[in-house]
């Protein structure tokens, strides 16, 4: 009895096209569209804030065997609507910036997105 070879048929080849350019796509999309760039100076020093923040917490097994990697995304500064409400929970600052990460598996299939705030008084604080 020989041993023959399933050809595969046009929808399957297809099929496997298709996952093989997303799967191209979503690694360039991680890899270099999802770094959060900066020239402003104060954003520059949220950014190494967070930074830092997020090196300092308590990792999981995930984090820790480099499966799960969190970067920053995005930073953007608070409306005064925003600040306001902080500020009537007891947050005094003058400006507030969030900072939004996302995890990711094998450095590029994200699955988990978080907000941080962080306010000028822990920003100040070693």
């Amino acid at each position: 009895m020989k041993n023959e070879r399933k050809k595969w048929t046009v929808t399957e080849r297809t099929m496997l096209t298709a996952t093989l350019i997303l799967c191209a796509v979503l690694a360039i999309k991680s890899l270099y569209f999802d770094t959060v760039k900066t020239n402003i100076p104060e954003e520059q020093t949220f950014l190494n804030t967070i930074q830092t923040e997020m090196n300092t917490e308590e990792k999981d097994f995930w984090h820790k065997t480099s499966l799960v990697m969190d970067r920053i995304v995005a930073i953007k500064k608070l409306p005064e609507s925003e600040i306001k409400a902080l500020k009537d929970q007891g947050v005094t600052t003058q400006t507030v910036y969030k900072a939004k990460t996302r995890s990711y598996f094998l450095f590029i299939i994200p699955f988990n997105e978080q907000y941080r705030i962080l306010n000028d008084q822990e920003r100040k604080s070693p």
